[in-house]
Parts: structure tokens; C-alpha cells; sequence
């Protein structure tokens, strides 16, 4: 844990020959600004920046496929981020709590969605993956999203996953999908 709790850290840059870092490994670092993921880096480890609250600026490289669970969890400062076109993976709570996040932009390539991973934030749009078949439960619970259409790959959607999503004005799901556990 060699950040892990580092109050003076506000900027990260790391080299591109980095491949793997250890869970949590900037977590509680309460003053972290920006962080730049490394090229070789494919994973954004569990609780990889886990409540760097004044946290605003992450930039990711196109080989980051995966973002582990919890890793941008309580980052109450990050307002949008672009993850890679080959982001298949998002884990359970990844952006969980992230008051101000208003914007993400989804792969096409995701497959997996973790259980909350977007639970209570101010994501206010969203276009689900053509390649997942399930929307996980509580996935987009206590959102402010508006306008909801489901794609067709659907076929399970997760209990509570647009829960508290007071803001929802509309939600178009297909026939595709076969279960609902709302």
C-alpha cells in the first residue's frame, strides 16, 4: 500500500511499462486530483482510488478493459469520465456514491455490469451495451436519469436497478427481455 492514505498526493502519472497494481492502491488519498493510467495497465484494480473525494481527472488508455470493483467508489468529485471502446467490465460499486459523476460514456464492447455500479449518482443519460443480456441489480438505482430505452440484447433486468431514479421520465424495455425483477 504505498500510497494507500497519502494526504499530500495530488497528481498521478504513472509509466507506461507499468502492467498490474495492488488493490486499494490509492485509496483515502483525500487530496488526489488526477490520476493517468498507465498504457500497459489492463485493470484498474479493486478500490483503486477508492474515496479520493477531491478526485476529478482520470485518464484512461485504450487497453483498460476491466475497472475492479469499488475503484472509483465515494469519488464525490468526478463529474465524467470516458472509459476505452474496450471496456468489457465494470465492477460492483465501481461508481458508486459519485455525487456529481453526470456523464459516462459506455463501450460497445461491455459485457458485464456489476451490481451498483452506478448507485446514487447524477448520471442523467446512459446507452447500454449492445453486447450485455443483463442490467444488474441496482446498476442505475438513485440515478437522475431521464430517458431510458433497453436494447434488444437484454434479457434479465436486475432488481432495483432504476429504483429511486426520481428524475425517469420514461423507460422503453423490448420484448426481449424475458425477466424483470423490479
Amino acid at each position: 500500500d504505498a500510497f494507500y492514505k497519502d494526504k499530500s498526493l495530488k497528481v498521478v502519472v504513472l509509466p507506461d511499462n507499468i502492467t498490474e497494481m495492488e488493490e486499494g492502491v490509492f485509496a483515502l488519498c483525500e487530496n488526489l486530483e488526477s490520476v493517468r493510467m498507465p498504457k500497459g495497465l489492463v485493470k484498474a484494480p479493486k478500490d483503486f482510488c477508492n474515496q479520493c473525494s477531491m478526485l476529478k481527472n482520470v485518464e484512461m488508455h485504450p487497453d483498460v478493459m476491466e475497472i475492479g470493483e469499488r475503484a472509483f467508489y465515494r469519488c464525490t468529485s468526478l463529474k465524467s469520465i470516458d472509459l476505452p471502446y474496450g471496456m468489457e467490465k465494470i465492477g460492483e460499486e465501481a461508481f458508486s456514491y459519485c455525487g456529481l459523476l453526470k456523464e459516462i460514456h459506455l463501450s460497445d464492447s461491455l459485457t458485464t455490469l456489476g451490481s451498483l455500479a452506478f448507485f446514487d449518482t447524477a448520471l442523467e443519460s446512459v446507452m447500454i451495451s449492445k453486447k450485455m443480456k443483463t442490467i444488474s441489480n441496482s446498476a442505475f438505482r438513485r440515478t437522475k436519469l431521464k430517458r431510458v430505452v433497453i436494447p434488444s440484447n437484454i434479457k434479465t433486468i436486475g432488481e432495483y436497478a432504476f429504483a429511486k431514479c426520481y428524475s425517469l421520465e420514461k423507460i422503453i424495455v423490448p420484448s426481449s427481455v424475458a425477466t424483470v425483477k423490479w
